[in-house]
């Protein structure tokens, strides 16, 4: 059976979280082996910790404090922690961002703390103790001594938690530190939806007309989340379903690398006029759950979902090479809409309705709307969404894993650093080519200079790699389409 993977087109949220090293794992079978541990670390505006006991007695930490090294937080009056139980302590008022609503201040409940204690943003390091031994432990932006096992942090955001999930593989749990904006998803075994009808497409083949047909085909609602849009044949099926009293419903990148297009503002005030729900999610004093909302999908009465690589304007469908898919399964598009209803809820600081965003607006004319009809190639298979940045590493290295005859990845941009080795992309497809698997790489170099001293790029890349065995790169500079803008593995 032949498998493909659309690692951008089928990615819902296009931003990785920073991982710390997993080692603290402990090799777990059980919840309960954990102990009591650090869940969330917070140094940005507000400082304070949270506190979870994964044993199953009751743990009193009264017997243990916290320290940074110099200063110290202790627990002078016995404080019972019951298993499965957090703690939240902060050294004031927990900001709206931090979503916190259960936590103690320092200074009651006999949680006092000296003067030194202070999280410093630029590097620290946190300890939980219990007499001399070292608990557990977080480190970030600095040089530590003992009791944290991995790499730690090199930076903290503001607005941003260090946060420790808790996830299984099989029977085991495990647990990985990242950067957590509350208000990010943390969903991270998809499930595999069986017999789901697959239309396959590819661009500049298609000129959009699978995606205009399974719009034009909704009864009660739209739900498209976009980076960019600005089609006007999309526009204008959009504006045919506004009439007929369907809920479109839009959630837009509101900082794309150069900006909103003028003509994609226009085209967006047309359709807030006739009824569709637009909102755009853009950071907001700091606040920031995703570098980009970079999705190009919808979801149609939960029961169709397309997804694309390519953005929705002429140019990207006339032009460069992309992949796209209409996918029928009811249950996967309600997977799906779990996501776009998070990311589209109006309660979070960085979404604003469109009028809210762009009060001034003039609205630009829309062109009636002519049905698409054509011969559809559908095909049946199992299909498994993988969202970014929860599942996205996880389900895109188990896929390049899981190769035994060939392994093809076309690429807008490569990493560059991963040529250093370590767990990546690019270090498992070699692998794989040791194997005896045929591992290629085509990336894209439209934006690349083959004459400059930074072979950081595409052709340097190919450079690298021009006499290994394993992996085979080339870069892609076609005169049939304008970039090699897709983001796909077979």
């Amino acid at each position: 059976m032949r498998r493909f993977f659309i690692t951008i087109a089928a990615v819902l949220l296009l931003v990785s979280p920073v991982f710390s090293d997993t080692s603290d794992a402990k090799g777990l079978f059980g919840i309960y082996d954990r102990g009591v541990e650090f869940q969330m670390v917070s140094v940005s505006s507000v400082e304070g910790f949270t506190i979870v006991n994964f044993s199953p007695d009751p743990i009193d930490l009264r017997d243990y404090y916290v320290t940074d090294g110099e200063g110290k937080i202790v627990f002078t009056e016995s404080l019972v922690l019951e298993d499965l139980k957090i703690l939240t302590v902060l050294k004031s008022e927990p900001e709206a961002w931090m979503d916190i609503d259960s936590y103690v201040i320092v200074g009651q409940n006999g949680i006092k703390a000296d003067k030194k204690f202070t999280l410093a943003d630029s590097g620290d390091d946190l300890y939980l103790m219990k007499g001399d031994e070292v608990v557990d432990s977080i480190a970030w932006g600095s040089v530590y001594d003992s009791g944290w096992q991995g790499s730690g942090f090199s930076k903290v955001p503001k607005k941003t938690l260090m946060w420790r999930d808790y996830r299984s593989r099989g029977l085991e749990i495990y647990a990985v530190w990242i950067l957590y904006v509350p208000g990010m998803t943390r969903l991270y075994n998809p499930p595999t939806y069986k017999d789901a009808q697959v239309l396959p497409f590819s661009f500049p083949e298609s000129d959009g007309s699978e995606i205009v047909s399974a719009l034009q085909s909704a009864q009660s609602e739209v739900c498209i989340s976009i980076y960019t849009i600005t089609h006007p044949t999309i526009f204008s099926v959009l504006a045919h379903l506004c009439g007929k009293g369907i809920a479109v419903k839009i959630l837009v990148e509101g900082s794309p690398v150069g900006g909103i297009p003028h003509e994609e503002i226009q085209y967006l005030a047309a359709l807030q006029k006739l009824g569709a729900d637009i909102h755009i999610i853009k950071s907001e004093d700091s606040y920031k759950r995703y570098q980009y909302v970079h999705t190009k999908y919808a979801l149609i009465d939960n029961r169709t979902s397309v997804i694309t690589s390519e953005n929705w304007t002429e140019s990207s469908f006339a032009s460069n090479r992309g992949w796209g898919c209409v996918i029928e399964n009811e249950d996967l598009a309600r997977y799906l809409a779990v996501f776009f209803r998070w990311d589209f809820d109006g309660s979070r600081q960085d979404i604003k309705t469109f009028r809210e965003a762009y009060p001034t607006a003039i609205a630009r004319n829309i062109d009636g709307f002519s049905p698409v009809d054509f011969e559809y190639g559908w095909y049946t298979a199992s299909v498994t969404p993988v969202i970014a940045p929860d599942s996205s590493k996880d389900k895109l290295y188990s896929f390049l894993n899981s190769a035994q005859t060939r392994l093809y990845s076309q690429q807008l941009y490569v990493e560059y650093d991963w040529t250093k080795g370590g767990e990546n992309p690019l270090m498992i497809m070699r692998d794989a080519g040791m194997r005896g698997v045929d591992s290629r790489v085509l990336v894209d170099v439209t934006y690349d200079d083959p004459l400059d001293t930074d072979y950081k790029d595409g052709y340097g890349l190919y450079t690298f790699f021009e006499d290994d065995p394993y992996l085979h790169v080339k870069y892609e500079n076609s005169p049939k389409f304008g970039m090699a803008h897709n983001k796909g593995i077979v």
